[in-house]
């Protein structure tokens, strides 16, 4: 009996652990799918900021934070918009718009539902370096939606921060929390597109652990029995 409640406090445990958890995925990408950069195309990262990985935050299916660990910062260019492609089927169905907004500081943005296709020429603002040629930035790759989506289709506000360290997300303060049940992938620049950000993030199937944990269970009660036949 001490054995299978020893068994069922890790089951507990494991459901419990799987509410909240963080994970981080090493930046490799070069480019989105389906795009490519008119220069600088063989390098990722490109001058500063250098993003190493993304740091992503759930409660179980709910988003709670992205965040994007810097190896170094540039506060001379600013943000490009967040962009959440739910279900990884190659259309963004989340914007934060974060286009402009400063590498340095904290401030409150939109979160809107949006539907554009990832390979729409016509949907994004480009990179751009303050009128430098694109010998000096990442050109061809888009920063941002051209226009800001309609004012109803605002789901809430999400908490931005930058600085030296980080760039970061903060989507607990919502009403409704983002609901992500399957994988969905991210998408980030800044606005010279200098560090491109193309994560696909895996989501566990619910209960996942938990079954892993009863299955446990089921093998320790099968060997006691096992046992006490065999004594």
């Amino acid at each position: 009996m001490k054995r299978i409640a020893l068994v069922l406090a890790l089951i507990a445990s494991l459901a419990i652990g799987q509410a909240a958890h963080a994970a981080t995925y090493t930046d490799t990408s070069l480019n989105w799918d389906t795009w490519t950069a008119t220069s600088n195309n063989s390098a990722d990262p490109y001058g500063s900021p250098d993003i190493a990985s993304t740091t992503v935050t759930m409660d179980t299916s709910k988003l709670l934070n992205i965040t994007f660990n810097l190896n170094s910062y540039n506060f001379n260019i600013a943000s490009g918009d967040l962009f959440i492609d739910a279900g990884a089927d190659g259309t963004w169905d989340y914007v934060v718009r974060a286009l402009g907004t400063s590498l340095n500081g904290t401030y409150s943005l939109g979160l809107y539902a949006i539907n554009v296709a990832l390979h729409d020429t016509t949907a994004y603002t480009m990179s751009s370096d303050g009128g430098l040629p694109a010998t000096y930035y990442r050109a061809g790759v888009p920063v941002g939606l051209a226009t800001t989506p309609s004012l109803a289709s605002l789901l809430g506000y999400v908490t931005y921060s930058a600085g030296t360290t980080a760039i970061s997300f903060d989507f607990s303060s919502l009403s409704d929390l983002l609901l992500l049940t399957s994988n969905y992938i991210i998408g980030y620049e800044v606005t010279c597109g200098n560090d491109v950000i193309y994560q696909e993030v895996p989501v566990p199937e619910p209960g996942t652990m938990a079954l892993f944990g009863a299955g446990i269970l089921c093998l320790v009660v099968y060997g006691k029995r096992r046992m006490g036949k065999s004594a």
